[in-house]
């Protein structure tokens, strides 16, 4: 199975925008866009996308690192993950100007 010509732009991509990354890692996850399944190759490319801001790679990468799925399992390192989704995901205060 050769990948996709989707999946090859992707992984182009992949190494600057957290969102290709993403992308890249649910493909290799599910075995899509004509790339082998592989939840490690999924955990390389999440985390890259996490590392970069990418919030719900920030998510994934927290559940994975406290449920142990295919890494050990590091409660501290899934918390810090889990705050950075907060700080995120926290509502903005807007300016008001009177």
């Amino acid at each position: 199975m050769a990948p996709s010509e989707i999946a090859k732009q992707a992984m182009s991509d992949a190494r600057t925008d957290p969102r290709a990354a993403h992308r890249l890692a649910g493909w290799y996850r599910e075995g899509e866009e004509g790339l082998f399944q592989s939840p490690g190759m999924a955990f390389r490319w999440e985390l890259r996308a996490a590392e970069r801001g990418h919030v719900e790679a920030q998510s994934w990468v927290g559940w994975v690192y406290d449920a142990g799925e295919g890494v050990e399992v590091d409660h501290v390192t899934a918390v810090t993950w889990s705050q950075k989704v907060a700080e995120q995901r926290r509502p903005r205060r807007s300016v008001q100007l009177s």
